[in-house]
């Protein structure tokens, strides 16, 4: 097809040379538009790229996007369909569709668009993969109908944005969802209450796995006064002295949970704690009323000794 187009192109240059006197300026103008044309001609014939993972219409002389769109449940490809589910039970991300003979779909995880699941129709392939950490190990199925996929046992650290792109006869659906697994206090607005024996330590706990891009805000009484804050991406654990001095050198926070822990505790540090956690452009936060009772078990052990 090329040779033919190339025969062509030199007989019409070759006209073109016979009726017209062609000065030397002109030849080479000739020359460079006939060399434009084949260029052009051989990169639009590239135009397709499938590699079970996108479908790409490009020509080296086209600047201006085409975009070929189906409409499915979700017309508009950059909506985010909210998802929430309790943490412990199973959750299905629906396709909304029934699979195709030569349907490809990837299935995404987080901002930087993690692979965790392909499907491959055509060649009976349906893969889910150990990734993160191995944070979705043996909890990820596929449904061989539709290509939905279903997360079994959930986490909080499940909690994020989900991607499915669909390819078919070259077209490209795409739908994003924001998933939600709520932690053991299902409502942020409940107080947990934690008792302590003064001198003794307590944990706070965020029921949680720290995730790259999160920040924690730890926070106590009323009005709230920030105690300790965390941001996981530039690695910064923070405590603050505070207060006049109140939990000086007593605050510790967990570096894989985030959870905060007093140590030596006394009456003073009762009252109500916050904390905030934003994920995702989603905030997931719980409240703990603290309060102590009884001696210490350090106390009682000495006042023992001595009686």
């Amino acid at each position: 097809m090329m040779l033919w187009r190339l025969n062509q192109l030199q007989f019409l240059h070759q006209q073109i040379r016979v009726l017209f006197k062609i000065t030397t300026e002109m030849q080479l103008l000739i020359n460079f538009v006939v060399w434009i044309l084949l260029v052009s001609d051989l990169n639009f014939k590239l135009f397709t790229s499938v590699n079970h993972h996108e479908v790409i219409l490009k020509s080296s002389t086209v600047t201006n996007s085409v975009c070929v769109c189906s409409s499915g449940v979700f017309a508009d490809s950059d909506a985010v369909k909210s998802v929430t589910v309790m943490q412990g039970d199973s959750v299905s991300l629906q396709t909304n569709t029934e699979l195709q003979i030569d349907d490809v779909i990837m299935w995404t995880f987080g901002l930087s668009e993690t692979r965790i699941a392909e499907i491959n129709k055509e060649y009976r392939i349906f893969s889910t993969y150990d990734v993160l950490d191995g944070r979705f190990r043996d909890r990820l199925k596929l449904d061989h109908q539709t290509g939905s996929l279903i997360i079994t046992n959930t986490r909080t650290t499940d909690s994020g944005l989900y991607g499915v792109k669909i390819i078919r006869n070259r077209t490209v659906i795409s739908h994003r969802f924001n998933l939600t697994v709520s932690g053991v206090f299902a409502d942020s607005d409940a107080v947990k209450s934690v008792s302590v024996m003064e001198g003794d330590s307590v944990s706070l706990q965020t029921n949680t796995e720290l995730q790259t891009h999160d920040e924690i805000m730890w926070t106590f009484g009323h009005p709230e006064t920030l105690i300790a804050e965390i941001i996981k991406r530039f690695e910064r654990f923070s405590t603050y002295d505070v207060l006049d001095g109140r939990f000086r050198d007593r605050l510790k926070l967990d570096h894989q949970t985030g959870s905060l822990t007093i140590t030596n505790t006394t009456t003073t540090d009762s009252g109500l704690y916050g904390v905030e956690i934003i994920r995702n452009r989603t905030l997931i936060s719980y409240r703990f009323n603290l309060t102590f009772s009884g001696e210490s078990q350090l106390h009682c052990h000495l006042c023992c000794q001595f009686s």
